[in-house]
C-alpha cells in the first residue's frame, strides 16, 4: 500500500472556489490557518509499500496567500499558510488493507472548512471518505480508506482525493465568521466501494 499526504502550498485561487467569504475587517492576524492536503493511497501487485511524504514547499508561499487572501477578502496577513503550523499534526494507522487517520487543528485553532478540490480518483473496490471532527478529543479533519489488495490480472487499486483546509482560531468560532464554518460531522468526500455521493453530513 502506498500512502501519500503530501501538504501542498500550490493554493491556487482557482483551487480555492469552495471558500467561503470572511469579509470582516476585525478579525486578527492570526485568524486563519489554511493548507491544501493530497490524500492518496495505492496498492500495486509489485510494489507493497507504504510512504508518509514530508511536507512540500514552494517559493510561491507570499504570492499564493495573498491570493488566498483576496479570496477570502481578508488581509492577506490574516491567513497564515507556514509550513511550521503541521509539523506533528498528521496521524494515521493502517490495519490490512485499511487505514484510518486526523490531521489536527494547531493548538488554539479549530477546523472550519474541508472542501474537495477537483475529480476524486478510485477503484471500484475502494472507499475513501474524510470528515470534520470537532469533538473533545478529534478536533481536526479525519480520513478513513480501504483500497483492496490487487490481482496480477486487474492490476493496481487506488483512491485519491485533494483537499482544501481552513481552521479559525477557536475563540473565533463564535463569531459572524465562524457562524461560516462547516456544520460537525460534514463529510466532502464520501465514496464507498467508487460510489461517491456529494458532499452532506454525515448519517444523513
Amino acid at each position: 500500500m502506498i500512502v501519500r499526504i503530501c501538504f501542498l502550498l500550490l493554493w491556487s485561487l482557482l483551487g480555492c472556489l469552495y471558500a467561503p467569504t470572511y469579509a470582516q475587517s476585525n478579525l486578527p492576524a492570526d485568524a486563519f490557518k489554511v493548507m491544501q492536503v493530497e490524500l492518496g493511497w495505492k496498492n500495486n501487485p509489485d510494489s507493497p509499500i507504504q510512504w508518509l511524504a514530508s511536507q512540500r514547499t514552494t517559493g510561491e508561499g507570499q504570492k499564493i496567500t495573498k491570493a488566498v487572501a483576496a479570496y477570502f477578502g481578508i488581509p492577506p496577513q490574516i491567513v497564515d499558510m507556514s509550513t511550521k503550523a503541521w509539523s506533528g499534526l498528521i496521524e494515521y494507522k493502517t490495519q490490512g488493507i485499511e487505514t484510518r487517520g486526523i490531521i489536527r487543528a494547531p493548538v488554539g485553532y479549530t477546523i472550519c472548512q474541508a472542501d474537495r478540490v477537483g475529480e476524486l480518483s478510485i477503484t471500484g473496490g475502494s472507499t475513501l471518505a474524510t470528515r470534520v471532527l470537532r469533538t473533545q478529543n478529534d478536533n481536526g479533519l479525519g480520513y478513513y480508506v480501504v483500497v483492496p489488495n490487487p490481482t496480477w490480472l486487474k492490476g493496481g487499486e487506488w483512491a485519491y482525493g485533494l483537499q482544501n483546509i481552513s481552521f479559525l482560531k477557536t475563540s473565533l468560532m463564535g463569531s459572524p465568521t465562524g457562524q461560516q464554518c462547516q456544520a460537525d460531522n460534514w463529510m466532502p468526500i464520501d465514496c464507498d466501494h467508487g460510489n461517491c455521493r456529494a458532499p452532506h453530513i454525515f448519517g444523513q
